[in-house]
């Protein structure tokens, strides 16, 4: 099944990428971010609510964004980002979400799985081998 955002993603004319759950070598730039997100903002750190977590999150993305990535050239990612052309949404897009319907229809575009070969050489993909 393909959710709401990614045909949402796909109306934007996003191309999706997947990779394997609980494979941190496919994973290795998501998990590196969730493991420097959680030493900033929630280790050693009581927060009493969600205003503090937004708060504190703000500023650890702020900092991040800013500081020269070893995979990005030594780039911090909001210059590699802003380097890049902005990129319009389609002419279809609605200008506002209220008239998306409830059920979105499954749109064209590219999705990519990235999937590990099991022992017989099969293949998982949605839930099917």
């Amino acid at each position: 099944m393909l959710g709401r955002v990614v045909r949402l993603a796909l109306l934007a004319g996003t191309e999706l990428v997947f990779s394997p759950g609980r494979h941190p070598r496919s994973q290795g730039a998501v998990e590196r971010f969730h493991r420097t997100y959680a030493r900033h903002v929630w280790e050693n750190t009581p927060l009493a609510d969600i205003t503090q977590v937004n708060e504190r999150t703000e500023r650890f993305i702020q900092r991040y964004i800013r500081q020269p990535h070893p995979q990005l050239g030594e780039c911090p990612p909001e210059q590699v980002h802003r380097s890049r052309p902005a990129r319009p949404l389609p002419a279809h897009f609605p200008a506002s979400p209220d008239p998306l319907p409830k059920r979105l229809p499954l749109y064209a575009g590219r999705v990519h799985f990235i999937r590990r070969v099991d022992v017989e050489g099969q293949v998982k993909v949605l839930n099917r081998t």
